[in-house]
């Protein structure tokens, strides 16, 4: 998982009700607003997305998309007291996808026989626990 936390600008206002980033955000990344400084006119973003391969090529993250990003920031930061430890995940159910070597955490698609690494295997859901696999977090 590839996670970038930057400060950017803001367009809108509180009292208008559509303060939010000045941010272009390409097919892929996912952002989080942590704080707003609406006397100054910017925010501290955090954006996060992935460039494992079971997702589609447009929807896998670049160097050019993360480039993209950073052009319009005013600064990039290293940490923010609001960043979660783990801010997403990319994951598949396990009825789709057989688990192919355990050791070297390997699945393959059913649908296609493609094979992809992943990071972990987990129950999820209720009433009905099902596994489901982890391709990608962070």
């Amino acid at each position: 998982m590839i996670r970038k936390i930057l400060k950017v600008k803001t367009s809108g206002s509180r009292k208008t009700g559509d303060l939010k980033p000045s941010l272009d955000l390409p097919r892929g990344l996912n952002m989080v607003v942590h704080e707003y400084n609406e006397e100054e006119g910017w925010c501290i973003v955090e954006i996060w997305g992935s460039d494992h391969p079971i997702l589609s090529p447009e929807e896998r993250v670049t160097p050019e998309k993360i480039n993209h990003v950073l052009a319009q920031a005013i600064e990039e930061l290293a940490t923010h007291p609001l960043s979660p430890r783990k801010l997403g995940e990319i994951y598949g159910n396990i009825g789709s996808f057989e688990v192919v070597d355990e050791k070297r955490k390997i699945v393959r698609r059913e649908i296609d026989g493609k094979e992809f690494t992943y990071v972990r295997t987990e129950k999820r859901g209720r009433p009905r626990e099902e596994n489901v696999v982890i391709f990608d977090e962070g």
